[in-house]
């Protein structure tokens, strides 16, 4: 996914990544392909993300590796990037997106991810369940909420509590660790730490689990369920914030509309483009 490469080459944590994805799904819910250059968008989403979750990246560190990713595969495209009048439209495509890309969200840029719902679980364990084990799940979990977010957009469908039991479940099916959650198959467990519907979250978790047999029917691939998590990307890199999401909705602009500077020229400062 382009939103998860562009976050590993410019070395941002996951949940800034994750941030950026959540942006540019919502923007997509509302707007059109037709209307905007899709790979402007996620460049702003991610830059934006960068700075929403207080890991700031210079733009034209964002705008080399964007663009870089972008034509990875077209050398022609990327001698382009050192002409100086090609990189400062892409820059000014880029921030213009970035203010269209706020107006849609409605400013509404306090994003709740999954995670702190797999670490809320994990330190919620029974007592004498082995650490080795418990971050082994931790692990797993976290990866299949990686993956949810490439592979799907159960981030707009569904509350990330619900997002985060589900995947916790599912690890823990994945890891032959339910019955160590009780007699009743964890049941229990997750209704009280979740506090969630085990019929919804069964569900939800089947239809996670699904994505991998479509990305493998499609030649694609996860991140991996048993993928080793990067140091400190657990309780060190998440901030646990106190306030919820909150789920106004976006103003629909019909009229801002992004696309490639490369294709248009020289974008001015409010100018709309087509």
């Amino acid at each position: 996914m382009f939103l998860a490469e562009a976050g590993k080459n410019l070395k941002v944590p996951q949940l800034t990544i994750a941030t950026a994805t959540v942006f540019y799904n919502r923007f997509f819910v509302v707007q059109s392909l037709k209307h905007h250059d899709h790979m402007i968008i996620a460049s702003s989403a991610m830059f934006l993300a960068c700075k929403v979750e207080e890991t700031p990246r210079n733009l034209i560190d964002v705008i080399k590796v964007t663009y870089t990713l972008q034509f990875r595969n077209n050398p022609d495209k990327l001698k382009l990037l050192s002409n100086k009048e090609v990189f400062h439209s892409r820059m000014d495509a880029v921030l213009f997106g970035e203010r269209v890309l706020l107006h849609v969200l409605a400013f509404d840029l306090d994003i709740e991810h999954p995670y702190i719902y797999l670490v809320q679980g994990r330190k919620k364990l029974p007592v004498g369940f082995p650490e080795t084990e418990g971050l082994k799940l931790l692990q797993c979990a976290w990866n299949i909420v990686n993956d949810s977010l490439k592979m799907s957009t159960v981030c707009l469908e569904q509350t990330p509590r619900d997002v985060g039991a589900a995947a916790f479940l599912l690890a823990c099916k994945w890891t032959n660790l339910l019955p160590r959650l009780g007699s009743d198959s964890g049941a229990g467990f997750f209704r009280q730490i979740f506090r969630v519907s085990m019929t919804h979250i069964e569900n939800l978790s089947r239809s996670m689990l699904e994505l991998y047999a479509g990305a493998k029917e499609q030649g694609g691939e996860g991140t991996g369920t048993m993928q080793p998590l990067e140091k400190g990307t657990v309780e060190a890199d998440y901030r646990v914030r106190g306030d919820a999401l909150g789920t106004g909705g976006f103003e629909q602009d019909q009229k801002a509309s992004i696309k490639d500077p490369l294709d248009l020229g020289h974008l001015e400062d409010g100018e709309l483009p087509g």
